[in-house]
């Protein structure tokens, strides 16, 4: 059963993390990207249902957006910067391939719209996303029922379709993607459907193909990071 869904938020300075506003729209398993001055956040599960809701950070307080995703989801892969999004995948309840984008300029949110991107060759939940809008990545994921249901497949954006990347060495769902479609990282996430869940795993990935990095000191699943390789 979950628990109690939570609107709090925290922001770090470089040394610690201190309280910041409450986003409007108490939610889970949502998608995030941006800077701590101009964010997003997207999708999640809140009370009951999938939410299409959408909110912008300024550095001090969430707006909701008037642009809602089309398709409400949750464990989706989130993409991008600089005003430019994609929501990836995820569960809308059943595994979905829809790729949306987002696109604000100047944060005139006013002005901000989701539209229809390429669909995902291999729908999939709980995958990891690195890279940009126009240059992004689609990493694992789980796709039940299956054999196996967890997926080594990345997927490459252009900002119009996906294409098949290099396989990760290890099947990974709930991971934690961070960096360039050429010099990402998949961090984390859980390499089995069923309990442990953790991992400590790192692999990297050129552009082409994944090797293995150095392992976490703590293992753990659904993390999140940020950052270049």
């Amino acid at each position: 059963a979950v628990g109690p869904i939570g609107n709090s938020s925290e922001e770090y300075d470089g040394s610690s993390w201190t309280a910041g506003n409450s986003i409007n729209t108490a939610r889970y398993s949502a998608a995030a990207g941006g800077a701590q001055t101009s964010a997003l956040l997207y999708g999640g599960t809140g009370s009951p249902a999938t939410l299409t809701a959408t909110e912008t950070y300024d550095g001090t307080s969430y707006t909701t957006s008037p642009a809602s995703l089309a398709t409400g989801r949750n464990s989706l892969g989130g993409d991008g910067g600089n005003n430019a999004y994609l929501a990836v995948g995820g569960n809308t309840p059943s595994r979905t391939s829809a790729t949306e984008e987002y696109n604000f300029s100047a944060n005139t949110v006013i002005a901000a719209a989701w539209s229809a991107g390429g669909n995902l060759g291999t729908a999939r939940r709980s995958s990891s996303g690195a890279g940009t809008q126009t240059a992004g990545l689609a990493i694992g994921g789980y796709v039940p029922p299956g054999t196996p249901g967890i997926k080594t497949n990345t997927e490459e954006y252009d900002g119009a379709s996906w294409t098949a990347g290099g396989a990760l060495g290890n099947a990974s769902y709930y991971g934690s993607g961070c960096g360039t479609q050429t010099a990402a990282l998949n961090i984390d996430g859980s390499l089995s459907a069923t309990a442990p869940y953790l991992s400590n795993s790192t692999e990297e990935y050129n552009g082409s193909s994944w090797t293995a990095g150095g392992n976490l000191n703590t293992s753990r699943f659904g993390s999140s990071s940020f950052g270049i390789q």
